[in-house]
């Protein structure tokens, strides 16, 4: 696929000369919650443990839909459960974990994962509401929700030369463990701390191209490619349950009230970029660009609407690619002689040939067609309630580019 940003965002000015960084986004970019239930009946629980029987007899995960006040969702039901929880349901905005019980207890009911593109697509509210109201509609009643995890963050736009190794001699922090990254001798990143509390400092653009394919990203930074001699570079903080609970949070709605002053406490106390660690600390000065970070976090984060096309798109693109890979892989099985290197095919006629080899190869009926795409989009599925309607851009290509990245 492309490594490419979308074409339909402007280009990036450069940082001024007395601009150190500059705020690109910020706010959460996973969210886990621990969901207490009081089920009305088993129902549900006889659901999914019929799915899961049908996963296990397919050793893959099974297909199920449910139907929501915001409009049916597809999820897929995974072939086991984990940490005590019998059932475990996905889909690309969330993960829930089931508890087989009707009645609270000690252990979460259910355990909730946010994904990045819900919560960077309608906000968080809006992504914890629409599970609420699947839970309720499936005769759940629910309790306050607990936070488990988050991960909040802020993007900054920064000069290639403060990209260097040498940030980690400029590191005050109280974890013990520093772990620099380098690709190809290039620095991508570093991870500090662990278990309770941690931090990462990367590449965004690097990581978007070579890994968690967030083009998206792109629309909530409002740029293209960023400017020659400049980094895109995603300042990260995780924070569990043991932390989260120290720092005086529980639930979701203390969450909202205290998330400023938790980013204050991470960018300040927890963990600072000085000039020179060594120093003590009353003659550190920090990197210029580091209060950029310190006061770059929002009150509360927005939605963007063009998320969701622009996931779907990137989907789109890798499986379009797949696709053609695959009946190119038969055209070359039935070639007998070798292709020399100037000698061109028809492609539309012998593409048109390898899918009706396939079609006939694997001899599939309507029947297993329909499971085959249930199965497919329980895994690839998006919500089609979308209030800015953002699935109207479907299909916008990309524009070439030069990232710092490879395929």
């Amino acid at each position: 696929m492309t490594n490419s940003p979308p074409s339909n965002v402007r280009g990036c000015d450069p940082l001024a000369l007395d601009e150190p960084a500059r705020v690109l986004a910020g706010g959460l970019d996973r969210l886990d919650l621990s969901l207490y239930l009081r089920w009305g009946s088993g129902a549900w629980f006889e659901e999914l443990a019929d799915a899961k029987l049908q996963a296990r007899a397919d050793n893959e995960p099974a297909p199920i839909t449910v139907e929501t006040p915001d409009g049916p969702a597809a999820f897929a039901v995974q072939t086991t459960g984990a940490e005590g929880h019998e059932w475990i349901i996905k889909n690309q905005h969330y993960t829930l974990s089931f508890g087989n019980w009707i009645e609270p207890k000690q252990r979460p009911s259910v355990s909730l994962i946010v994904r990045a593109e819900t919560i960077w697509h309608v906000g968080v509210r809006d992504a914890v509401a629409r599970i609420v109201r699947m839970l309720e509609s499936l005769g759940a009643e629910v309790e306050p929700m607990k936070v488990s995890r988050f991960d909040p963050c802020v993007d900054i736009l920064m000069r290639e030369s403060d990209w260097r190794r040498d940030i980690e001699a400029g590191l005050v922090t109280r974890a013990r463990d520093i772990n620099p990254y380098t690709q190809h001798r290039e620095l991508t990143g570093f991870a500090i701390g662990k278990n309770q509390i941690a931090a990462r400092f990367y590449d965004k653009i690097v990581e978007i191209a070579r890994q968690s394919r967030k083009f998206w990203m792109f629309d909530i930074w409002g740029i293209g490619a960023p400017p020659e001699d400049h980094r895109v570079i995603r300042i990260e903080f995780q924070l569990r349950r043991e932390k989260i609970k120290r720092l005086g949070v529980d639930t979701l709605d203390q969450l909202d009230d205290r998330l400023p002053g938790i980013w204050a406490y991470c960018v300040n106390r927890w963990l600072r970029v000085a000039e020179d660690a060594s120093l003590h600390h009353t003659q550190q000065e920090l990197r210029p660009w580091w209060p950029v970070v310190q006061n770059g976090f929002p009150g509360s984060q927005d939605a963007e609407a063009l998320v969701l096309s622009r996931a779907v798109n990137v989907d789109r693109e890798l499986v379009a690619r797949q696709a053609l890979g695959c009946l190119a892989s038969l055209t070359a099985l039935d070639l007998r002689d070798p292709l020399g290197p100037d000698d061109s095919l028809p492609m539309n006629h012998m593409l048109r040939d390898a899918l009706r080899d396939a079609l006939q190869i694997a001899n599939w009926d309507e029947d297993e067609f329909s499971r085959r795409i249930r199965t497919k989009q329980a895994k690839l599925w998006r919500h089609a309630t979308d209030p800015a309607g953002a699935l109207t851009d479907a299909k916008v290509p990309c524009a070439d580019s030069t990232l710092r990245a490879d395929p």
